[in-house]
């Protein structure tokens, strides 16, 4: 009987250890505000723009180095346009783009990640711009997952106009390149 009683005790301490272990091995990181930015392109008749943003705050979730959610906070208000046309970057925050007074930020927010192999992966999640939220679906890569931080990219195309952005209609490209560049600190 006490044979049985250390047995099971020691089997608890076994499995006890690899659910400890494998909680372990999950890490959050804090989106690295200084570092990560999201850069954007849009096509008009006569060439185009490009600019970026920076993140203001966020959340990356890693299990086994792994990325499996998290969310960004877009600094929306702070736009800036690679010309650094301020007139342009004004025009940008206006109601007819962006609306920056009512809406200073945007927001991501990951709902599913899978791993196409080590570290490539697709990431859904909901995109919030100017309070209108849509699903979208992108391919990124996880380049790095270590006590010493988080970095990944991505680059997709988003169509402005699902977003409440109708400016410019017939006359700018619907779709709007943007490039991620997200780094995380260890929390």
């Amino acid at each position: 009987m006490k044979k049985s009683i250390v047995k099971s005790i020691f089997t608890l301490l076994f499995i006890g250890g690899i659910s400890f272990g494998a909680f372990a091995q999950q890490v959050n990181f804090n989106v690295d505000t200084k570092s990560s930015k999201i850069e954007w392109s849009g096509i008009k008749e006569s060439g185009y723009h490009d600019g970026y943003f920076l993140l203001s705050g966020g959340s990356i979730a890693t299990d086994n180095g792994k990325l499996t959610g998290g969310n960004f906070i877009i600094n929306v208000k702070d736009l800036k346009t690679a010309e650094n046309i301020e007139d342009f970057e004004k025009h940008l925050k206006n109601a007819d783009f962006f609306d920056v007074e009512k809406f200073p930020t945007a927001q991501f927010t990951i709902t599913k990640v899978t791993y196409k192999d080590e570290k490539e992966c697709e990431i859904e999640g909901t995109l919030q711009i100017k309070n209108v939220s849509n699903p979208i679906k992108f391919d990124a890569t996880v380049q790095s997952v270590s006590d010493k931080g988080f970095f990944s990219h991505a680059y997709l195309n988003i169509e402005k106009s699902a977003f409440g952005i109708t400016y410019g209609k017939g006359h700018i490209h619907e779709k709007v390149h943007i490039a991620i560049y997200l780094f995380g600190k260890k929390q």
